[in-house]
């Protein structure tokens, strides 16, 4: 279960300090375009298929499911994770996603149910943001075509809007210290109820050895169903 302490694992080196850009707060609307375990509070099958069947009774359920989860902030990474491919790698702009040659539903699977976690978490008076290597302008974009503006997201990265790596500058080895920053900022004081969702196995482990919670994705570009998103919280 999430509150079972920190454990060791194998993999990612603790990165250095990174300065970190974040933006507005958190949102609470949803997708305008289409304290036991947390084992014990996530472990029904018909919490998650009446929470995916939409409507208010669904968000109402769901939202229900998510109080009962020890998590106080739901770190969510972006490549790979809620999206279908990478986007960094991919070179998307926020002109692409805009414009629609990086349409959102062609480019984040299940956005409908995604918006809705996302409102549930909000619902249930608790705390959701990005945590990605990438750039946060495009993040917010795509946040923005899913119904939530930029003062109502937090979006957390070393990159500024708009820069990208060189030969000066690399991505972190892990999500610690963002993580770190993150529980400082929102008062968490337990890092236990920090909870990160990540492609990467090693940024995974990493945050279970820094005293985080953490799960990984079944499969990177899988995408983030409300189904996929109980399981990763049963399972960590």
């Amino acid at each position: 279960g999430a509150l079972e302490g920190a454990r060791a694992a194998a993999g990612a080196r603790q990165g250095a300090g990174v300065p970190l850009h974040k933006v507005g707060r958190r949102a609470t609307i949803g997708c305008s375009a289409s304290s036991g375990s947390m084992a014990a509070a996530v472990s029904s099958e018909e919490a998650a298929a009446a929470a995916a069947g939409g409507g208010d009774n669904g968000l109402s359920v769901l939202t229900e499911t998510l109080s009962t989860v020890p998590v106080e902030m739901f770190a969510f990474d972006f490549d790979l994770t809620l999206t279908r491919r990478h986007i960094y790698n991919a070179g998307v702009t926020v002109e692409d996603v805009e414009s629609g040659r990086a349409p959102l539903q062609a480019e984040l699977p299940y956005c409908d149910e995604l918006a809705s976690i996302l409102q549930g978490i909000t619902a249930a008076e608790k705390k959701w943001c990005i945590v990605t290597f990438g750039q946060p302008n495009v993040v917010r974009a795509y946040l923005r075509a899913m119904g939530f503006p930029d003062d109502q997201t937090e979006v957390y990265s070393p990159l500024n809007d708009g820069e990208r790596y060189n030969e000066n500058k690399s991505p972190p080895k892990d999500k610690n210290n963002i993580l770190s920053e993150i529980a400082t900022k929102e008062g968490v004081e337990d890092k236990r109820r920090v909870f990160l969702l990540d492609d990467d196995g090693r940024n995974v482990a990493a945050a279970r050895r820094g005293g985080f919670s953490a799960s990984v994705v079944e499969r990177p570009g899988l995408g983030m169903s409300i189904q996929l998103f109980l399981r990763y919280l049963s399972q960590e």
